[in-house]
C-alpha cells in the first residue's frame, strides 16, 4: 500500500499521525510505505518526523519529497494507492479534493472540518480508526468515478459565487 500525504510539515498538517499508522501497519504484517510531498515549514518538527521515521523499518517505508509543482503533486495523485489526510482544524481542504479529481481515494479523521460533507456524499472515508480501515482495504471500495464526478459538479468557483450572492 502506497499513501500519500500532501501538505506543509507542520505539526497542524499531523503527519506523526501519518507515521504512527504506517508503523501500526508495518507491525500488522502490511506492505505499506508513505510519502510526504510538501514543503518543511517547522524544522523542528520535521526532525522529530524523521527521528520517529526510524521506528519504521529504519526509515526506508517514509519519504519525503519536499516542495512540488502543481503538476508533481498531480503525478504523486496518480502515483499513490490512497490519500491519508488526518489535518486536524482549519486549512487542508484543497488536497483532499484535488485528490478526488485523480480519482484517488481519501481516508480523513472525523476532526477535519469537511469531514461531514466528505461522509454525507460518500466521498471518501472518514474515520478515527485509519490503520484498520488501510489493513482491511476498504477504500478500494470508493467509486472514485462518481466521487470525482460529484466534486467537479458541486465544487465549483461558479457555485461559491452563487452562495456569496446569496449571502
Amino acid at each position: 500500500i502506497h499513501m500519500l500525504q500532501v501538505g506543509t510539515i507542520t505539526p497542524y498538517k499531523n503527519q506523526l499521525r501519518s507515521l504512527e499508522i504506517l508503523r501500526e501497519l508495518v507491525r500488522r504484517g502490511v506492505d505499506a510505505y508513505i510519502t510526504f510531498a510538501g514543503p518543511i515549514i517547522d524544522k523542528d518538527y520535521y526532525r522529530y518526523l524523521i527521528d520517529f521515521t526510524h521506528t519504521i523499518d529504519k526509515g526506508k517505508r517514509v519519504t519525503f519529497l519536499g516542495l512540488q509543482s502543481h503538476m508533481q503533486t498531480k503525478t504523486a495523485y496518480h502515483n499513490h494507492d490512497l490519500l491519508l489526510h488526518p489535518v486536524e482544524g482549519q486549512g487542508g481542504w484543497l488536497v483532499p479534493f484535488e485528490a478526488m479529481c485523480a480519482e484517488l481515494p481519501v481516508v480523513t479523521t472525523n476532526s477535519f472540518p469537511p469531514s461531514k460533507m466528505i461522509a454525507t456524499n460518500h466521498l471518501g472515508i472518514v474515520t478515527d480508526d485509519m490503520t484498520q480501515i488501510i489493513e482491511n482495504g476498504l477504500y478500494k471500495r470508493l467509486d472514485t468515478t462518481r466521487i470525482k464526478s460529484w466534486v467537479e459538479a458541486n465544487l465549483t468557483w461558479d457555485k461559491f459565487g452563487e452562495g456569496l450572492v446569496a449571502l
